[in-house]
């Protein structure tokens, strides 16, 4: 069964902090980001308050994925730690946000680690504070993921959903269909979780948009649902994606959850899946390709590079 809390479980930060200091735990906040100058500056912000104000967090990083804007700059401004993920070894034959996320372990010190998605536009601390907070005091928990409502405007109207799009018309019905205990989960696909280092380091990740589902996957058939919580952060508002985009993020999503249905047997894939979609929305007839392969466990390549493989 997925434990469920709020931010309000976790308080007061004052003995949040204690605890984390008893438990010798130590935690990085890592945020990756592709041209999200507009919000990477006040994330930052809230995770640095936290840093030098209460001692929860202990480092905060920003993962730059080849951003031609101002991200970088806005995120030493506000005081992360910019890492360009590209320049981050080992070199690997894939790209996206994934990518970035597994090569954060290369960089991230902590023995817990926050993931924030960096283009949130109503951030404050309780995502932190909620996320690292489950982990601190269920020792039980390996991944613990933010459940928000995330409203959207509509004609200038504001309208409150539970999930976003892609959440609610293809990835928890595929949830209720095969894996119906995951689809308890209110935010399948948050960018917002934390999880216990040691473990991360033994997890395959996606390198595109199938990351997040990739992740829930790998620590469900790892796992069980004993060790996945979740933690109510209130409200998420973002940028809504144009449906051409919406669309590319659906496709790989549904490619990396058929695999993992594939590999556990619950179903069997008698032809390789296709590896282009066709988008008739906007540019009528464009293609997408999609060819990334899992990354390996951080583990697995470490012990690979010291036996020279």
């Amino acid at each position: 069964m997925i434990q469920t809390f709020t931010c309000d479980d976790f308080l007061p930060l004052s003995a949040l902090t204690a605890l984390k200091r008893r438990q010798h735990e130590t935690i990085s906040v890592v945020i990756p980001a592709l041209n999200e100058e507009s919000t990477v500056g006040p994330i930052v912000t809230a995770a640095r308050t936290l840093m030098d104000a209460t001692g929860l967090v202990d480092e905060v990083i920003v993962m730059d994925d080849s951003s031609d804007d101002a991200t970088a700059s806005v995120a030493r401004r506000a005081g992360a730690k910019v890492v360009k993920a590209g320049g981050i070894e080992p070199c690997m034959q894939a790209h996206g946000k994934g990518l970035a996320l597994w090569k954060s372990q290369y960089v991230a010190g902590g023995s817990i680690i926050v993931f924030v998605d960096a283009d949130l536009l109503d951030f404050n601390d309780r995502f932190i504070v909620g996320l690292a907070g489950a982990l601190l005091h269920r020792q039980e928990l390996e991944l613990v993921k933010a459940a928000y409502k995330r409203p959207f405007k509509n004609n200038g109207e504001m309208i409150n959903e539970s999930g976003g799009r892609i959440t609610e018309i293809l990835v928890r019905p595929l949830l209720s269909l095969f894996l119906p205990e995951l689809a308890e989960l209110r935010q399948p696909l948050a960018g917002e979780y934390a999880v216990r280092r040691l473990t991360l380091e033994k997890m395959h990740f996606y390198p595109g948009y199938g990351v997040e589902i990739g992740l829930l996957l790998e620590y469900y058939f790892t796992f069980g649902t004993d060790c996945i919580g979740q933690v109510d952060t209130g409200m998420r508002t973002h940028r809504n994606r144009r449906l051409s985009e919406l669309s590319n993020m659906a496709f790989e999503i549904g490619r990396v959850f058929f695999d993992y249905l594939d590999q556990q047997g619950y179903c069997i894939l008698r032809h390789p899946q296709n590896t282009i979609t066709t988008s008739c929305t906007g540019d009528s007839g464009k293609a997408y390709r999609f060819k990334e392969r899992k990354l390996p466990p951080k583990k697995m390549t470490e012990s690979a590079q010291l036996h020279g493989t």
